[in-house]
């Protein structure tokens, strides 16, 4: 699991911003959730996930993204 384990060092930079989060392979959600997370606990103002490969042949019923993970 990654939950947690991902920070902002410095959360001027993302205070207030909206943040343009950019994965190259999603799978189950487990990464970019966890990034968008500590990205929207540093203060940043959105979070939009643009992801450049969905991985195939995978039972997205487990997926855990949530509605503080806002997808684009």
């Amino acid at each position: 699991t990654v939950s947690g384990a991902f920070e902002v060092r410095d959360p001027r930079v993302v205070a207030d911003q909206i943040v343009l989060l950019v994965d190259d392979v999603f799978t189950t959600g487990a990464t970019v959730s966890a990034c968008a997370e500590a990205l929207t606990q540093a203060g940043a103002r959105e979070v939009f996930v643009l992801t450049i490969v969905r991985a195939r042949n995978q039972d997205f019923s487990k997926t855990i993204l949530t509605p503080s993970s806002a997808l684009a």
